[in-house]
């Protein structure tokens, strides 16, 4: 009697834990999404800024102004 419960237990245990592993809940497979999204997104910017350069700012030019007037 004993073997037989052990064996059922072993049998009970890998199917549980098979079933526990297939199992994957919703919101990581949306998360998994947004992953792969934000990657993509990732690696369009890095061909963006090799082919097109590093984005500059420009400065603006020096204001010009009269002695007795105020800049806003």
């Amino acid at each position: 009697m004993n073997h037989k419960y052990r064996a059922i237990c072993w049998l009970c245990l890998t199917v549980m834990t098979t079933a526990g592993l297939k199992y994957v809940p919703t919101y990581l497979i949306e998360q998994r999404k947004l992953d792969q999204q934000d990657r993509i997104l990732d690696l369009k910017e890095r061909v963006y800024l090799k082919a097109n350069g590093v984005p500059t700012v420009s400065n603006p030019a020096p204001a010009n102004y009269k002695p007795n007037s105020q800049l806003l």
